[in-house]
């Protein structure tokens, strides 16, 4: 059997003792005149894939550095770095949509047509499939709120490349700061962004069997164009705001890397630093967009990442997975059951509206000078009181929850995956903060000190919660009826929906932050800034959506599939 025939392979989920002895035959190729095992030549083209993406990113990674330092606008290798990425991306859904999904909507039919077709042939027959669908029991791409908050910040995303693009046109087309790939790039992206989102949107459970190889690359390349838009995000959202740093008469307490960079920046293509109106729409919406980008890039990545580690693995077909969605529906009405969470919301809905006013005080307070002190304070007190009462809450959550039934098989990959990722942004943020408190004489210096240390404590004991809860289900009839411990989720669902409000339009300013400013420097602490504080946004939405996922689930009952 040829390697292309192995690669067309579909695994039932229960095959028979002859059809395991056809497996064995058929897991064998030919390389030249030599023998090979498909299974080692999958295991050598998967590190072969991982590599390459590793040289992307890394070049991804260069690529908006190197073009700070460049003299002059080099288009044809900064941008066309990113044109490169797009392009290939875009070909392989394409070749996905057109290729593995096309017949999807035809079986569709032909099942309407014939009646559903016999079940029994289809679960003992081995068939040649394009690929099949992960069917285990775990959240293994992210649940249903995950990627729900991938399209949001995948719009956010979207409306940035879209005013990067008339920002393109706004400006003089015959400038050599302006060249044609500065126009097809966001253009690029914005494509790439939207075909994307539908794809893990739908297919994010595919499990490829047909042409691996092509599909491990694929997807990798993909992962590499994520990472690589990410960076590129916080390299240059970083530039932009240091570029409007270095234009005040204020002095700067930089070490001779930070100088340099400054001094980069003052002289950085001088000529190409033109006003225009959709420049200054951009600028505006930079700080608020730029964070979607971020987070929808590492969200997209994840899910990627979790379908190239499926590629070849057994599955179930479509016509299963509507079986069992249907069968589903019998055995348990999907509802929404709101019982013993009435507490817990209206006490949040108290929490999120009183930082809804912190954060309008802030604003208001924070353009002026004379009360910069007094928004400060109020900021890390505001934090502070959110996180002893989260922190207190998720305490009595564990205690409310201990005696529901703990799944220990039940796998949480990715949702794991960005919790911890995110909870080092915390860390870093928080971190960067003692540090620079402690070494600081200003009055507010033990206030962002509290803050920070329970900031820290209350995610870590959150995070532990998370995993804890997303295996915890009902065990008796009478937790599914009484429902221990959902009031205090529903609270902290809430909760984090309001810290998030403050990391996303607090904590990411400048000003928001004087004693580190102060201490690491306007240009150095932008820097730190804008690594940190984008995972520590994700992390307070990443929780929103664990907790949904405890809220919804942690209280039923596994009923078996009719």
């Amino acid at each position: 059997m040829t390697h292309s025939n192995s690669d067309e392979l579909f695994y039932p989920e229960h095959p028979s003792s002859a059809s395991l002895s056809i497996l064995k035959k058929r897991d064998r190729c030919r390389y030249g005149d030599m023998p090979c095992d498909t299974t080692l030549m999958d295991n050598l083209f998967s590190n072969i894939s991982g590599l390459y993406a590793m040289g992307v990113v890394v070049f991804g990674c260069v690529i908006p550095i190197a073009d700070i330092f460049s003299e002059e606008p080099q288009a044809f290798l900064f941008e066309g770095f990113y044109v490169y990425i797009y392009v290939f991306s875009i070909a392989f859904l394409v070749y996905a949509y057109v290729y593995l999904l096309q017949n999807r909507n035809l079986r569709q039919k032909r099942r309407r047509k014939h009646g559903g077709g016999s079940s029994a042939i289809e679960s003992h027959v081995t068939l040649k499939r394009k690929y099949s669908f992960d069917g285990s029991r775990t959240y293994h791409t992210g649940s249903f709120y995950l990627r729900l908050g991938a399209v949001g910040f995948g719009i956010g995303s979207m409306i940035q490349n879209g005013l990067h693009f008339g920002e393109f046109f706004d400006a003089d087309l015959f400038s050599s700061c302006n060249t044609v790939l500065h126009g097809i790039k966001p253009l690029l992206a914005l494509c790439f962004t939207f075909i994307q989102l539908y794809f893990i949107f739908l297919n994010s459970k595919m499990c490829i069997h047909r042409y691996r190889t092509l599909a491990r690359f694929g997807i990798m390349h993909m992962i590499a164009t994520n990472l690589c838009v990410w960076l590129e995000n916080i390299v240059g959202e970083t530039m932009r705001e240091i570029e409007i740093i270095t234009k005040k008469d204020q002095p700067l307490n930089q070490t001779n890397i930070v100088a340099d960079i400054k001094n980069s920046t003052d002289t950085y293509k001088e000529p190409c630093r033109t006003s225009t109106l959709m420049k200054g729409v951009v600028e505006m919406s930079s700080p608020y967009l730029y964070p979607c980008s971020i987070e929808y890039s590492l969200i997209s990545a994840g899910v990627l990442y979790v379908m190239w580690r499926n590629i070849g693995k057994r599955g179930i077909t479509q016509d299963q997975v509507e079986r069992d969605i249907e069968a589903k529906s019998k055995a348990q009405r999907i509802n929404v059951d709101c019982s013993s969470s009435s507490k817990g919301l209206f006490l949040g809905i108290f929490v999120l509206v009183a930082t809804v006013i912190s954060m309008i005080t802030f604003f208001v307070l924070i353009d002026s000078e004379a009360y910069i002190d007094t928004a400060v304070k109020l900021e890390h007190l505001t934090e502070v009181a959110i996180f002893v009462v989260t922190s207190i809450s998720v305490i009595l959550a564990f205690h409310r929850m201990q005696y529901l039934k703990f799944d220990f098989e039940k796998e949480v990959d990715l949702e794991e995956s960005l919790l911890f990722l995110s909870l080092g942004g915390v860390y870093l943020f928080g971190f960067f903060s003692i540090v620079a408190a402690s070494l600081s004489k200003e009055s507010n210096g033990l206030l962002i000190v509290l803050s920070s240390v329970l900031g820290m404590f209350q995610a870590s004991l959150q995070t532990v919660f998370l995993l804890n809860g997303l295996r915890r289900s009902a065990w008796k009839r009478d937790d599914e009826k009484e429902k221990p411990g959902r009031e205090f989720v529903t609270f902290l669902l809430m909760c984090n929906i309001a810290l998030w409000g403050i990391d996303t339009f607090e904590v990411q300013r400048s000003l928001a932050n004087p004693v580190q400013l102060d201490f690491y420097g306007e240009v150095a602490w932008t820097i730190l800034n804008h690594i940190s504080v984008p995972l520590n946004i994700f992390y307070r939405f990443h929780s929103t959506v664990c907790l949904s996922n405890i809220w919804k689930n942690a209280w039923k009952r596994k009923v078996p599939l009719i």
